[in-house]
């Protein structure tokens, strides 16, 4: 779709080996997402005009962006192939959420495991855990805007499959809690970046992206009932070998099976297979990093509307951790209800979701 004469592109993000590009967000799938290329410094011999806007001079570079129907564009992909990978995606991120909590039915045995060790300080394994889902996305987020969601998905999340396999080979509760921390931060990239919709065009998003969120806060509901039948019947150790077999199978999965789908990174992907040779001032890694780390802040600071969303997060996702601490005290210290009965009390959330995304659709209408 052609610019209008008055609109000229502003640079906003290049990668190392790229040509300076702009993003222009637009309706999926066609067009999806227009990034500038200038023109090749030498036009070869036989060179044919590529077919996107733009004349190819600096004052008016081409704008790469999806042809209509081109295979390469995720939104053209055919229903089936686009659920395969949500879903496995929205499991990769139940996974996370899963991890979260199915500690906290370890908490007894925890403590009878190490003698000296407070309530409090078991218990700080899952506030850990969740600190780190504030820590890792100001690492991955940049990453996965650069780079790719696969990339950050990639670096991050076998990471956190081996971090739950120490917790299972720890050998004291300082060990335990530090790799709680490093858990929950190496997992958190998911839940940030997995860009459940990157795949769906605007018209079909409302449906994906409603089953796609539904996981991250199905995983807190399961992860303390499996985890109490479980610590019901073995070692807490074991708690941490299921969280280490289910993400295991959720990363070979994910690695092995699900595509980059991030609209940016595949057209400039495109974009340097159409000129590798583009005489361009390139970003130094330094200024690459400072503008991906500081943006957040910088959205958080002067963005009204992020602030208030951010906060409203905030609470909401304090409140529902809270449950997960608070319920096995209420349940099981007080009313005497074993590991497994007393995860069955969090089936109240589990229905609460699903009346919530029940009534989702809703908001398309109104």
């Amino acid at each position: 779709m052609p610019l209008p004469s008055s609109s000229k592109p502003s640079p906003l993000s290049t990668s190392l080996q790229e040509p300076l590009a702009t993003t222009l967000l637009k309706p999926c799938p066609s067009p999806s997402i227009s990034l500038s290329l200038s023109a090749l410094p030498v036009l070869p011999s036989g060179y044919i005009k590529p077919p996107y806007p733009g004349s190819g001079t600096p004052s008016d570079p081409y704008l790469i962006d999806w042809l209509p129907d081109e295979p390469a564009n995720p939104c053209n992909w055919s229903s089936s192939r686009r659920w395969i990978y949500t879903l496995i995606v929205a499991f990769s991120c139940l996974c996370i959420a899963f991890a979260s909590t199915s500690y906290s039915a370890a908490v007894k045995d925890i403590i009878k495991a190490y003698p000296g060790t407070t309530q409090e300080t078991a218990i700080a394994g899952i506030r850990l855990y969740v600190l780190g889902f504030g820590i890792g996305p100001l690492i991955w987020a940049p990453i996965s805007e650069l780079y790719g969601r696969n990339v950050a998905f990639n670096a991050s999340y076998p990471i956190f499959v081996l971090f739950n396999m120490a917790g299972a080979l720890s050998k004291n509760i300082p060990s335990i809690l530090v790799f709680r921390l490093l858990a929950g931060s190496f997992g958190s990239a998911p839940l940030t970046n997995a860009g459940g919709s990157n795949r769906w065009s605007a018209h079909e998003r409302a449906m994906a992206t409603s089953i796609f969120s539904f996981a991250p806060f199905l995983g807190p509901v399961v992860g303390p009932i499996v985890g109490g039948f479980i610590a019901e019947n073995c070692s807490y150790r074991v708690v941490f070998w299921v969280q280490f077999a289910f993400g295991a199978v959720m990363c070979l999965s994910t690695i092995f099976i699900v595509p980059e789908t991030f609209a940016p990174t595949l057209l400039r992907r495109k974009a340097k297979q159409l000129q590798k040779e583009a005489d361009e001032v390139k970003k130094t890694k330094f200024e690459i990093l400072r503008v991906g780390l500081s943006r957040p802040f910088a959205m958080l600071g002067r963005e009204l509307i992020v602030f208030c969303l951010c906060l409203y997060a905030a609470i909401v996702y304090g409140t529902l951790y809270l449950f997960f601490t608070a319920f096995p005290i209420v349940f099981q210290q007080n009313r005497g209800w074993t590991g497994g009965t007393g995860g069955l009390a969090f089936l109240g959330i589990g229905v609460g979701l699903l009346i919530g995304n029940a009534l989702q659709p809703l908001g398309s209408i109104w």
